[in-house]
């Protein structure tokens, strides 16, 4: 019974703010610099999962906890591979945009997953209040990352065009809250699925 509330909850309830919000930022951009870098992927399987999250909206922090380590269970074992996009709600959630930069950075550090992973606890334990650029430092030298650098990258705001070219991404293929996940190029309504068990069901059914 836990794990239909837990599903049911999650994606009836997912983070959206209107339709404005999935265009663009137009304010004006403070990086001095621009990178770009492969999009974070995860996996190598044949099954294509893109994944379009804030890292404040708390329908993602739940799936992040919930529904995720079952797509990244199967990326381990090369059945999928997972894509992730960012899609930071920025009229609603302050922090997202630059929770996303510093994700990137901590891809060019080559440790993406593990910086998701803390930096959605994070959100999760502020509850919606400010996160600084200080603790998203202080999660970099955490997880090992070379904390100058990443310090350098944050402060620079040096993938914030990646950051806005995902969500320009995402607003022209009907993204309009997060998390959205696609499943080969189309869209899942996770609404469909009852439990856990169910959705791991569907997923070893689509990859025989």
């Amino acid at each position: 019974m836990r794990y239909i509330l837990l599903i049911s909850v999650l994606f009836l309830a997912s983070c959206t703010a209107g339709n404005n919000t999935t265009k663009p930022t137009t304010t004006k951009p403070t990086a001095t610099e621009t990178r770009t870098i492969a999009t974070p992927s995860y996996g190598s399987g044949k099954m294509q999962v893109e994944v379009f999250a804030d890292f404040q909206c708390p329908a993602c922090i739940a799936s992040n906890e919930s529904l995720m380590p079952i797509f990244e269970e199967y990326a381990a074992s090369g059945k999928l591979t997972i894509t992730y996009r960012q899609f930071p709600l920025t009229s609603i959630h302050k922090n997202a945009k630059w929770d996303a930069i510093a994700a990137l950075c901590s891809a060019e550090g080559g440790k993406f997953m593990e910086y998701k992973k803390v930096l959605y606890a994070l959100e999760k334990s502020k509850a919606s209040k400010a996160v600084t650029d200080t603790e998203r430092v202080a999660l970099a030298k955490w997880i090992g990352l070379d904390e100058a650098k990443f310090a350098s990258c944050l402060s620079t705001r040096a993938f914030e065009k990646q950051v806005e070219s995902d969500m320009a991404l995402g607003e022209s293929r009907g993204v309009n809250g997060t998390p959205t996940i696609f499943l080969d190029g189309i869209k899942l309504d996770m609404s469909l699925f009852r439990d856990l068990n169910g959705f791991r069901t569907f997923l070893e059914g689509r990859m025989k």
